[in-house]
């Protein structure tokens, strides 16, 4: 298996260095921060989504001459959160369906921070949308060039995701109006 932590770590690293280096920024700007923690963000969502790849001939090999232990993709909307809700392990509908809904909450939270001037409600879930449909392409194309479904694209995943960035985005934003605009502008640099 081809796993994620030390490239993460490496562009990690490198994307500090770049920071400080070539932008001379400091660090302890608030801006740089959050800059830096959707970066790391975005490293994570990739590792959780797409890492580790099977790069094992015979792993690879055996996937395919074996399909009925591999999962299988869902183009069907609710069948995978109604075949989790009605299964015998309900931690595990909960884990699948909380995790699906926070993977993309925190890009919803960065969105509404960096975006400029209002956004309509119907463009928010289509970035969230397109944001979650990126995600499942990329598992679609990676078992397709394996010949195995490796990480299964689920509609219901889409579903959820969309959700949580939204959420993601109202948390920002109901989060921004409790709090006086003074304290926000301190910490995040945001116009009042």
């Amino acid at each position: 298996m081809l796993s994620f932590e030390g490239f993460g770590l490496i562009c990690l690293v490198v994307y500090i260095i770049f920071i400080v280096k070539k932008k001379k920024e400091n660090l302890a700007d608030p801006n740089v921060m959050l800059n830096c923690f959707l970066f790391v963000y975005i490293l994570i969502l990739i590792n959780v989504t797409i890492f580790p790849l099977p790069i094992d001939t015979q792993l690879i090999r055996y996937s395919i001459d074996h399909p009925e232990y591999n999962s299988t993709n869902n183009f069907i909307p609710f069948e995978s959160i109604s075949n989790y809700l009605s299964g015998p392990d309900f931690t595990v509908a909960v884990k699948n369906v909380l995790g699906n809904i926070l993977l993309l909450a925190p890009l919803g939270f960065f969105l509404n921070y960096y975006k400029r001037g209002t956004v309509d409600l119907m463009l928010l879930i289509l970035i969230g949308f397109l944001s979650s449909l990126s995600v499942e392409l990329s598992q679609l194309i990676i078992s397709s060039v394996l010949g195995f479904t490796y990480r299964s694209f689920d509609v219901d995943d889409l579903i959820l995701n969309t959700i949580g960035f939204t959420l993601g985005f109202i948390i920002f934003h109901l989060f921004h109006n409790l709090i006086p605009a003074q304290y926000l502008k301190k910490f995040f640099k945001l116009s009042a």
